[in-house]
């Protein structure tokens, strides 16, 4: 029976599951393993555990494809040292400290379900999947470089240090926050949420998919997509005057929201420019497409304790009740010459329907990307949506003729 530590007394390359090149014999979910400084490589084959593992600077450790390493206390990794595998696994129930200097993993798959904290650099290479599922902190000063994909699956993920990501950041569950600058590629899936309070130091993109964005600071050379599925809400904390950054796909459900705005007084969208001016100043977006609609709608909400004011597209589902000079009447019996109730400059004013498209199937349209979608596919799915336009419906452009109401 091995004792409660053992340490690596080789000194040289060797393979992990060897009695003899330990003190104490093989490591095991009880044993707390060291591995001592110097130039070798520590190769593990198939299932391998350890209670800890500090790892010093200069060997590394090798979990071959298929093999996993399970360690159920604290795993720390000093400047110097490496984890690579070929497809492996790592699971670390405990801590996860890269101390001081720069530590580089290889292609290592990382199931972490305690703080990880980097006082230095630690880089995913490869093949490295970085995944949280609980509540994951890594705090000191240090950078995660990722150049694989971190995945946060659900609880509450921290990143107290930098985040230089060459790969992806896929969040699809949870709370991820970056507490200073980030870059690269996000993916923000149904249920997910990225707060990034630091800048976001392009080229960037992040990807929405029924999910938050809050954006604290800068955000030059990013690309916005709201994407497919479900509702997706943009929050901007500190935004410019004036924004270059594309927005693409913004459809019904969706909302774009500004930090600190109470009031928002219009919204006019004129080709690919969208200006909304607010009781905090005028928000220019040089680049904003929306796959349906130009009539917008506003109001306020309060997001991670603090306030906003957003718009998002005006949709009526078949049903909803109209305010004519004749009364309430459903958006579907609304004809051309009805007088509806519009708001004006604040004041409400009669202005006719000059003329009602119902919605038709038309295979004979031409198809469109995905960032144009169908109004229904967000808030109005499975039901019609209307759309009060103040200028022609482009209905001819889509493979679904839009329902949509004119007003002179």
């Amino acid at each position: 029976m091995s004792g409660t530590t053992t340490t690596w007394s080789l000194g040289a390359n060797g393979s992990w599951n060897t009695p003899a090149n330990w003190t104490n014999g093989i490591p095991n979910s009880s044993v707390a393993a060291t591995i001592q400084g110097g130039t070798y490589t520590v190769t593990i084959n198939g299932i391998s555990a350890a209670g800890s593992l500090a790892i010093a600077s200069g060997p590394t450790v090798s979990v071959g494809l298929g093999d996993t390493l399970t360690v159920s206390g604290p795993l720390s990794v000093t400047n110097g040292a490496a984890l690579e595998n070929l497809l492996g696994t790592v699971t670390i129930t405990g801590d996860l400290s890269a101390l001081a200097g720069t530590t580089t993993v290889h292609n290592t798959i990382f199931n972490i379900g305690g703080t990880l904290s980097a006082t230095g650099t630690l880089t995913l290479m490869g093949y490295s999947d970085f995944y949280t599922d609980a509540n994951t902190t890594i705090g000191g000063t240090g950078t995660l470089s990722a150049n694989s994909t971190l995945n946060v699956t659900g609880g509450a993920f921290t990143l107290g240090s930098d985040l230089s990501s060459g790969g992806t950041v896929d969040i699809t569950g949870g709370t991820a926050t970056f507490d200073t600058s980030v870059t690269g590629a996000f993916d923000v899936g149904s249920g997910g949420t990225a707060v990034i309070l630091g800048n976001v130091l392009g080229p960037a993109t992040f990807t929405l998919a029924g999910s938050n964005v809050e954006l604290g600071n800068g955000f030059a050379l990013t690309t916005l997509d709201f994407g497919t599925a479900g509702s997706d809400n943009l929050f901007l904390d500190n935004a410019a005057t004036t924004l270059v950054n594309t927005f693409n796909g913004f459809a019904v459900g969706d909302k774009l929201a500004f930090r600190g705005v109470s009031t928002i007084s219009s919204v006019t969208l004129s080709g690919d420019t969208l200006t909304v001016s607010t009781s905090s100043g005028t928000y220019t977006l040089a680049d904003f497409t929306n796959s349906a609609g130009s009539t917008f709608t506003t109001g306020t909400e309060t997001f991670n304790g603090n306030s906003y004011g957003y718009v998002e597209l005006v949709c009526f589902v078949t049903g909803t009740r109209i305010r004519t000079e004749r009364g309430e009447v459903a958006v579907e019996d609304i004809g051309a010459g009805d007088r509806v109730v519009t708001l004006e400059d604040g004041a409400e004013v009669l202005r006719p329907v000059a003329w009602m498209s119902p919605p038709t199937h038309d295979p004979s349209l031409p198809r469109r990307s995905a960032s144009a979608r169908v109004p229904s596919a967000k808030a109005c799915r499975g039901a019609t949506c209307w759309f009060p336009r103040t200028t022609a419906c482009s209905s001819t452009a889509s493979w679904f003729r839009r329902s949509c109401w004119l007003t002179a």
